[in-house]
């Protein structure tokens, strides 16, 4: 989750670990229009209930400024809190108790403001994105989307085209392994790292503001 090496229950010995159409009548620039609409539909279809919207807001309000990770599943069309867990200040969600209770739901859960300051690349360790170990999670648990709650932002990633497949994670596990190992040692994604590997896998990666 959001420490130096932390991550889900049991994860911690990894350190860190988302054409203009042409004028005239014989264009044929309708493949960026349908694109768009495609793109409106499947927008449509993924949109959160008022209710879900509700729960994560509330989510976010309680548990932005925690010192320690919290975890929610809610269902993602009644906005009902099926499973919530309090964990350790760098680790939270046992995988035995999470089986079975995620794929197909929102799972969020925050990243506590550290007041150490040990890790370089977030000097108030305050808003740090997901982590090395989100990415599996997000692979392993197959949610409709997963949330990240720090400070300031909530990031969000939701699956590449093609789903939750074994190939799609190792691709995506491989991409982030070669930019933030360096001599053996594993650094903190940033924003940008996401971003990247967004741009190269498919993953839709989201920072919103507060």
């Amino acid at each position: 989750m959001g420490g130096q090496g932390s991550g889900y229950f049991n994860h911690a010995g990894r350190p860190g670990l988302l054409g203009g159409s042409a004028s005239g009548g014989g264009g044929s620039g309708g493949t960026s229009s349908t694109r768009e609409r495609a793109e409106k539909h499947r927008e449509a279809r993924e949109a959160l209930s008022e209710k879900t919207t509700k729960a994560v807001k509330e989510f976010a309000e309680k548990y932005r400024d925690k010192t320690k990770e919290w975890m929610q599943i809610i269902d993602p069309k009644t906005g009902k809190v099926d499973y919530e867990e309090e964990g350790s200040e760098d680790e939270v969600g046992d995988p035995e108790v999470l089986e079975g209770k995620t794929e197909g739901k929102i799972q969020i859960h925050n990243h506590p403001v550290d007041t150490t300051g040990d890790n370089p690349d977030y000097p108030d360790n305050a808003n740090k994105p997901p982590s090395a170990q989100d990415l599996g999670k997000f692979f392993d648990d197959k949610p409709k989307e997963f949330l990240v709650v720090s400070k300031d932002y909530t990031f969000s990633l939701k699956p590449p085209p093609g789903g939750f497949t074994e190939k799609n994670k190792a691709k995506a596990e491989a991409l982030f392994k070669s930019m933030l190992v360096k001599n053996g040692a594993w650094r903190y994604p940033t924003h940008e790292d996401w971003q990247a590997l967004a741009a190269k896998t498919g993953i839709r990666y989201t920072r919103t503001k507060q």
